[in-house]
């Protein structure tokens, strides 16, 4: 394996996803291309040595994996694996495309299941497609294992606002579409995180926003707008899609250029005991805020 661009793992159960391993270079259009998402295993004999249990032989850009305590009783207490697909790119090349032409962009759904001492993997679903689907990105689950929050890292759709796309998936085998909701801020949508009744969103320009999540099917979307609660602008001098800054280093004659687009907050994590949510920024580094009443202003 020559890379990749995350890991998801479930501490309990020592499964592990690799999402876009194998990554190479496309040197024509000078990007990089992600091959597959190895599933593999901790060795509890000795952690330092996985256990490669099967490759999907299809790219996935991120995803979640998790002991099931949803509603779908036939699955409860399964290791589910959840995959944002992403990777919605065209190629010509007859042995290139059926890795590359994806056009299956939405959520994927596995059961990973060992009862009887071997390993065993069922796709459960796949949503083709959702409303304006371009680059499905990353998603995160409810606590109660009903909603998937999932990001599209959609730069054409700028300027303009993120946006979170909410599905129901009660029922694991047919998961729908439930809404697409947008912040208030324009910029592209990156990483969320569900923490109790909150999401936290890393959303590039318009920083770490916090949206109240208590009413899914209620007060999260009012009008077409998320509800958000609180938020931290790391890079404020960013407010347009056209907006430039220009940073020295070393010496004057040395400068990097932060374009609006993709500056700013990449990923963030709420889930310290201590109470404070870090944040990588691509501008400033990492930086944290606690998510008490002072700095962001919800219980």
């Amino acid at each position: 394996m020559s890379g990749g661009h995350n890991l998801t793992i479930d501490e309990e159960s020592g499964f592990m996803l690799i999402h876009a391993a194998n990554t190479f270079k496309d040197d024509r259009q000078g990007k990089f291309r992600a091959r597959s998402t190895k599933v593999l295993r901790i060795n509890p004999g000795d952690p330092t040595k996985l256990i490669l249990l099967a490759d999907l032989n299809k790219g996935s850009h991120d995803g979640w994996i998790t002991r099931y305590h949803g509603p779908d009783v036939q699955h409860k207490n399964k290791i589910i694996m959840l995959l944002a697909n992403g990777y919605k790119h065209e190629f010509i090349e007859a042995n290139l495309t059926e890795i590359f032409n994806n056009p299956k962009n939405g959520p994927i759904i596995y059961q990973l299941t060992d009862a009887d001492g071997s390993f065993h993997l069922k796709k459960l679903s796949q949503l083709v497609t959702y409303e304006n689907d371009d680059f499905g990105h990353q998603l995160s689950l409810s606590e109660d294992h009903r909603f998937i929050f999932f990001n599209d890292e959609n730069e054409d759709q700028a300027p303009g606002p993120a946006r979170q796309i909410v599905f129901d998936i009660s029922k694991l085998k047919r998961p729908k579409e439930l809404f697409q909701c947008f912040h208030i801020e324009e910029s592209i949508s990156h990483d969320s995180y569900v923490l109790g009744n909150y999401l936290f969103t890393g959303n590039y320009t318009s920083g770490l926003r916090v949206v109240d999540m208590s009413e899914i099917e209620g007060t999260m979307c009012l009008d077409g707008s998320l509800n958000e609660m609180a938020y931290i602008d790391t890079v404020p001098r960013l407010d347009s899609f056209s907006d430039v800054l220009t940073f020295e280093i070393i010496s004057p004659d040395v400068t990097l250029q932060a374009h609006s687009g993709f500056s700013g907050v990449w990923g963030n994590y709420p889930y310290f005991k201590s109470g404070y949510v870090v944040m990588s920024d691509t501008c400033s580094g990492s930086m944290k805020t606690d998510t008490g009443l002072s700095p962001l202003g919800f219980p």
